[in-house]
């Protein structure tokens, strides 16, 4: 049975949760980081993907209008010929000037920087984006996660609340 006989000082409670408040404070988001940056990698792909999927649809909307066109332009026929296969109509002189020796360059595809990726509000109070190196970085995440914890150790060590016990009250008497 545990009996509460002396109350600490004010000063001492109020040192218990300054420092329990500042090791869970810095515990928390080397807890909470690997798993975050894992989350914002996942986006950063999924931003690709996305945009790798927008050329693609618009490259078979492109293949779909050429085939369309095909099928019922005669002028569009004609002028593909006139590129590809180098077809002079009857009557037409042709010029070798050097262009039509040259082949066209394969079209390269637009690549577009990727925004940042921002993380929800809820995420990003946990990890702010100037610390994430420290929260995530291996060694240096170890090195705060043992001085936070130490931190707390150390709080409930030397200013944790006293209980007596009844046997430790009638030892002291």
């Amino acid at each position: 049975m545990r009996v509460r006989t002396q109350r600490e000082p004010l000063a001492h409670s109020l040192m218990f949760w300054v420092l329990a408040t500042m090791g869970i404070a810095a515990a928390v988001p080397c807890i909470l980081g690997p798993p975050v940056e894992s989350y914002r990698a996942l986006l950063a792909i999924e931003q690709h993907e996305d945009s790798v999927m927008r050329r693609m649809e618009e490259r078979i909307t492109r293949q779909v209008r050429l085939k369309e066109a095909l099928r019922t332009d005669p002028q569009v026929n004609l002028r593909l010929a006139q590129r590809q296969l180098a077809y002079r109509p009857l009557g037409r002189l042709a010029y070798l000037d050097g262009s039509d020796l040259d082949y066209p360059a394969p079209a390269v595809a637009e690549v577009t920087p990727a925004d940042p990726v921002e993380l929800p509000r809820w995420m990003a109070c946990f990890v702010p984006q100037c610390l994430s190196s420290i929260y995530t970085g291996e060694r240096t995440r170890q090195v705060v996660l043992v001085m936070s914890l130490s931190l707390i150790v150390f709080a409930l060590v030397t200013y944790a609340p006293r209980t007596r016990t009844a046997r430790s009250e009638r030892h002291l008497e």
